[in-house]
């Protein structure tokens, strides 16, 4: 059997796990040039700030490798390294290994959503995203914590929460070092370090004090 076909048939399972892992990655490295132009322009009399770029290199580097942790099967993920991308995108030039991967990609672009929820209409562009969506409306959650009980709609979602268990925060500011159990929170603490100025109430209550306004939807 080709590699590209295996690669396709043993990936159904992880698909969700390997594009969160790729996606976390791919944030890291967007973040960490953020963070370049930001130590540009907070010292333009010093020039180029190196030591901190390497420290906020190194720093990414480790969250990264952290990141990986989601691929559960090294096997697979070897594979799919290793295997030729083959199918190209005509619109925007990113390649797939698999057909069928080109084909949900092409969605994007075209809008098309061809898997219609059947008690609300809602539609989505892939199949899992809709079975997902189901659990809303028959109220399943396969998804159980070990230590806890509660249960998940989604195996992510069961991940994030399992963080406030462990302790862990695998999301880090490669500015300050400050770590996040959740991406969206480094998203809203990076918001303050490009305007200080949301930052009135020190550096804790500050924050909080953003993340409510972006709730709330007001500036």
């Amino acid at each position: 059997m080709e590699i590209s076909k295996l690669v396709e048939i043993e990936s159904k399972m992880l698909k969700i796990e390997i594009t969160r892992g790729r996606n976390e990655i791919a944030s890291l490295t967007e973040k960490l040039q953020l963070m370049e132009k930001l130590d540009t322009q907070w010292n333009p009399q010093l020039g180029p700030v190196h030591t901190n770029l390497e420290a906020g290199k190194s720093i990414a580097q480790n969250v990264a490798s952290q990141s990986l942790s989601v691929l559960r099967n090294m096997k697979i993920h070897n594979l799919r390294n290793s295997a030729a991308k083959r199918f190209g995108c005509l619109q925007c030039g990113k390649s797939f290994r698999c057909f069928s991967q080109l084909e949900i990609h092409q969605r994007s672009h075209t809008g098309e959503k061809p898997f219609r929820c059947t008690l609300c209409g809602k539609r989505y562009a892939q199949k899992g995203h809709l079975y997902t969506h189901q659990r809303t409306h028959t109220g399943e959650k396969p998804y159980r914590c070990p230590i806890c009980g509660k249960g998940f709609i989604q195996k992510c979602t069961l991940d994030m929460h399992q963080r406030t268990h462990t302790g862990e925060k695998p999301f880090v500011c490669i500015k300050c070092g400050k770590g996040f159990t959740k991406n969206c929170n480094l998203k809203k603490h990076l918001a303050v370090h490009l305007d200080p100025s949301l930052n009135m109430y020190g550096t804790d209550s500050g924050a909080s004090a953003f993340n409510a306004t972006l709730i709330n939807g007001t500036t």
